[in-house]
């Protein structure tokens, strides 16, 4: 799974303004998602047997919000985010088999210098890994 998975599956679940990402997003819009890697990506585990026993994987995301410059209604967009990933499961999130998935409340992120709002909203889903 990648972020850009995880972004096209965004794409098609909700009204993502003008626009969304992956690892940038763009200042000049007022309305704009971004998809980053989590800074705590942690390891990835391996079952006994190795490898080919290792059925699941695990992507940690953090998903910027960058939406208006109110504060409210940028925090209606992170909570709408946020509700659609928590809890996900038996799902395909752009061709990938999400087994679980948990998405933490909005946090303020702060204001850019254009008075845009930001939040964030950290992710982590459990996904079937390809067989190789």
């Amino acid at each position: 799974m990648t972020n850009q998975n995880i972004a096209n599956w965004l794409k098609s679940q909700i009204d993502v303004g003008d626009g969304i990402s992956v690892g940038a997003i763009d200042e000049s819009k007022s309305r704009f998602i971004g998809v980053y890697d989590s800074k705590s990506a942690g390891k990835q585990r391996v079952c006994i047997g190795g490898k080919s026993a290792t059925k699941y994987q695990t992507k940690n995301v953090v998903i910027l919000v960058h939406w208006t410059n109110t504060p409210t209604v940028a925090e209606q967009k992170a909570q709408e985010i946020s509700k659609l990933i928590h809890g996900l499961s038996s799902v395909e999130m752009d061709g990938i088999k999400v087994v679980a998935s948990d998405a933490s409340a909005p946090s303020w992120g702060g204001r850019d210098s254009k008075s845009i709002c930001e939040y964030i909203v950290n992710v982590k889903i459990e996904y079937e890994r390809d067989v190789e």
